[in-house]
């Protein structure tokens, strides 16, 4: 009795094909999918626009502010001189009595 050894192959077994015989699962299929890509664009797009728009406020307020602050600083510089010009003052009046 002689043995037939087995040679081993690469190929992949046979397997039966689906096939599609209607169009129209497939383009429904290609619309859901062009119709869901369209609707994550847009809404990249709005949040892109939304994050400008926020981005674009937050400048806006920080202006404002640094405007307020500069105002409030040069208002205080006015008031400190006018201070020092009162201390300055006190200080002849004190030397002056001390000195009597």
């Amino acid at each position: 009795m002689q043995v037939n050894p087995v040679k081993p192959t690469l190929k992949a077994p046979r397997t039966k094909r689906l096939k599609v015989k209607c169009d129209e699962p497939l383009s429904n299929f290609a619309f859901n999918f062009n119709l869901r890509r369209y609707k994550v664009a847009e809404t990249k797009r709005v949040i892109h626009a939304e994050v400008r728009n926020l981005h674009v406020e937050l400048l806006k307020q920080f202006h404002d502010m640094r405007e307020e602050q500069l105002q409030m600083f040069e208002e205080l510089r006015g008031q400190n001189a006018e201070l020092a010009a009162e201390v300055e003052s006190l200080r002849r009046h004190q030397q002056e009595y001390v000195r009597q």
